[in-house]
């Protein structure tokens, strides 16, 4: 019970981050908010985002709106650590609610456009030099064939991919190429580029209200000559596969714009904290949600482009649900995680040490022994199992130190690592 509420105690103050200024809790919120920095925001989709619709959120949430900011804090922490299962759909809704749509941070419709925040090195002012084409995909023979030639847009303009050329308009070719081929790249010396991903036990993200876990990481490696892009990516209600396949088009969109970032393409990496680190274990590991765009979905040219990553940091991760499990609510249907058979089918399925996929990334895992919101023995087991495996792992375990640490903490060991590994 004691490392209960100390688990409770602790996560109740990293939501705080979100959700107190100067002391004074916010209650109501007459005007949207949005995460720091969201003016240099660029969406990495195009104007058809897979899994979105016009369907209303709350219709498909189970909400406590008799709640608030602060109760829920501790109902939420409480409810998602244990091994216990635990009733906790309605908690975790009503925390989505009251983190992510109430303040604005989220639509209230299945609309949300994800979008990456970037803090290139050099500091330049970024602008998008061209507008993807559509193209016709075949997946049986993994060919395509592009509808359109690039276009120039202006920079006042380049922000946004939205104004894709449509297909009655575009100038169709019948060469096809592989998949496997990089479209546009622009092989450039540029800096390292490492893509950031908070956490948020996938209810929420600590991007939204608070610098903690995003930009702070940004601007440390801003620091060391390395170019930063904090990911906002979609959470509960939205399920497996989309927060993957928001993470699969931030990398391919970083490889397709490389020289309009300053970066190189070539050097791509991740680093997540907590369920961040989750995501992009799940994205390294398990292939078979980078492969799930609904088949409506018409591709486009970044959507050709490689997703491979040079290296993936791991940041007090959640590497399997043992000991969380009621967090699987905010990522698979209720009635799955409910039956037992289903909800063991899922745990091994996201269980990072039963699944090596991306032997090619060199990985760095950084936990604390004292950590009480996750279990931190299932990491070290993660890293015994990677070796065996013959994965490029290497452990920078903090002694007694609890879970969201601050970045101070591994900062200069992970950039001392990733430059080893990408120099």
């Amino acid at each position: 019970m004691k490392l209960r509420l100390t688990a409770v105690l602790l996560l109740c103050l990293v939501f705080i981050d979100v959700f107190y200024v100067s002391g004074m809790e916010i209650t109501a919120v007459k005007k949207a908010k949005k995460a720091s920095d969201y003016e240099k925001h660029i969406d990495i989709w195009g104007e058809d985002v897979p899994g979105n619709c016009s369907e209303n959120k709350l219709s498909h949430m189970n909400i406590d709106m008799g709640s608030n900011s602060g109760t829920i804090a501790a109902e939420f922490s409480e409810a998602i650590v244990g091994e216990d299962i635990i009733e906790a759909e309605r908690i975790i809704d009503t925390m989505t609610y009251f983190s992510e749509i109430q303040p604005g941070y989220e639509s209230e419709k299945f609309d949300d456009n994800p979008y990456l925040i970037p803090y290139p090195a050099d500091g330049r002012s970024v602008s998008l030099s061209k507008v993807p084409a559509k193209v016709e995909y075949w997946e049986k023979n993994h060919k395509h064939r592009i509808f359109s030639k690039d276009k120039t847009v202006s920079a006042d303009k380049a922000v946004s991919t939205d104004k894709a050329v449509s297909a009655d308009k575009a100038v169709s070719t019948d060469k096809a190429v592989s998949t496997d081929e990089a479209v546009s790249l622009n092989k450039i010396t540029g800096s390292p580029a490492v893509i950031i991903l908070s956490g948020g036990a996938y209810a929420y993200k600590t991007m939204d209200g608070s610098d903690f876990e995003s930009k702070d990481i940004a601007l440390a490696l801003n620091k060391c000559g390395i170019s930063a892009f904090v990911l906002h990516y979609r959470t509960n209600p939205y399920e497996y596969p989309y927060p993957v396949l928001d993470l699969q088009r931030a990398v391919r969109h970083l490889r397709y714009y490389s020289e309009d970032y300053g970066i190189d393409p070539d050097k791509i990496s991740l680093i997540g904290c907590s369920a961040g680190a989750n995501l992009e274990g799940v994205f390294l590991n398990l292939k078979i949600w980078r492969r799930s765009l609904p088949k409506e979905y018409l591709r486009d040219e970044v959507d050709m482009v490689s997703d491979k990553v040079a290296s993936a940091a791991f940041i007090y991760p959640v590497t399997k649900f043992d000991y969380n499990r009621s967090m699987l609510f905010a990522l698979f249907p209720a009635d799955s995680v409910r039956n037992e058979g289903e909800r063991e089918k899922l745990m091994r399925k996201v269980d990072f040490s039963r699944n090596f996929r991306s032997p090619e990334a060199a990985q760095f895992v950084c936990y604390g022994t004292g950590d009480r919101l996750v279990d931190y023995t299932g990491t070290e087991d993660y890293v015994n199992k990677a070796e065996d495996a013959g994965i490029d792992i290497e452990a920078y375990p903090l002694e007694g130190v609890d879970h969201s640490f601050r970045s101070e903490n591994y900062i200069e060991g992970y950039v001392n690592w990733l430059k080893r590994k990408t120099d």
